[in-house]
């Protein structure tokens, strides 16, 4: 047992070597084995090394050693829960710049109607007049005049706003539907994400399991190869580790049970969340930055309320 040990040994490093001399001349390596302890064996001796960068060196399926399943950089798992962060964090970012961009094109449009009909040269015209005083009289007749004008005007562009605000307020009750929908995606999304997150916490726990197991049953291996009066005196010892590999090995096929009955629930459940969110996103008449807008077109025409004195 102690020559197939070291062989198996030689064997792994041999692998390991291999690997990292091809990986770091830029070939591409496939390694498969008939169990996943193996494959996760030759593949922690290359990653030690340090020799690649993220990404080129990739376990697919799932790791039995802890130190497989824990590394971002070489982990299929983690690698695509950081992607999909990173996706979903640049999605909130371009989305925050193109409301953002809204706000600020509605704000120039403001400010470009807001200079309709201003006449410079009259303004000036108007300002010398008033600095004569043999005009005095005349001049406050016409600002007496402009008052009343603009005092009718003012009217009307009040007329105007509260117009504004009812269509804005029409808008707003119109993605009221919208709303309702968006808030049942965002619920179906977290349940699908919550039960992944589920899956993926049962897989680890079972991987766990698996290495204490593997450590019982080596255990248990090195006090079966003891001989003569060592083997007489680790008596008890023996009996330990074979009632300890007994439970680890119920332990670790337990936990991988549940894992894949829970992976089995997710593949059940996956297409009808799936087709639950299609069909939300398809009925969607309002993206949520139309409606984030809308509000806030709302919100800005509606008069604040005045403190009583």
């Amino acid at each position: 047992m102690a020559g197939l040990g070291a062989a198996r040994n030689r064997k792994t490093t041999v692998l390991k070597r291999a690997i990292g001399d091809l990986t770091t001349r830029g070939k591409r390596v496939l390694l498969v084995s008939a169990t996943n302890i193996a494959v996760d064996n030759a593949l922690w001796g290359v990653v030690k090394e340090r020799r690649h960068s993220d990404g080129e060196i990739v376990r697919v399926g799932p790791p039995h050693l802890r130190e497989v399943a824990e590394d971002a950089s070489v982990c299929l798992t983690l690698m695509v829960r950081e992607r999909l962060a990173d996706a979903d964090e640049q999605r909130r970012a371009v989305a925050a710049q193109l409301v953002d961009a809204r706000e600020r094109a509605r704000r120039l449009k403001d400010l470009e109607r807001s200079l309709t009909g201003f006449d410079a040269a009259a303004y000036a015209a108007d300002r010398a007049r008033l600095d004569d005083p043999a005009r005095t009289s005349e001049a406050l007749t016409r600002v007496r005049d402009q008052v009343r004008h603009e005092a009718h005007a003012a009217g009307e562009r009040i007329a105007q706003l509260e117009q504004a605000r009812t269509t804005a307020a029409d808008e707003v009750r119109a993605t009221e539907q919208a709303q309702a929908d968006w808030a049942a995606h965002e619920e179906v999304q977290a349940q699908f994400t919550e039960m992944r997150e589920a899956v993926t916490g049962l897989e680890t726990k079972a991987l766990l399991t698996e290495g204490r197991r593997d450590a019982a049953e080596q255990r248990l291996s090195d006090l079966e190869q003891l001989k003569g009066f060592s083997k007489r005196r680790a008596k008890k010892d023996l009996a330990t580790a074979q009632s300890e590999a007994e439970k680890t090995r119920h332990s670790a096929e337990e936990a991988e049970q549940k894992a894949a009955n829970a992976r089995d629930v997710l593949a059940r459940t996956q297409q009808q969340l799936g087709q639950r969110i299609a069909d939300l996103r398809a009925r969607i008449l309002f993206s949520k930055e139309e409606i984030e807008h809308r509000q806030r077109s709302l919100h800005a025409l509606t008069p604040a309320p005045s403190n009583p004195v």
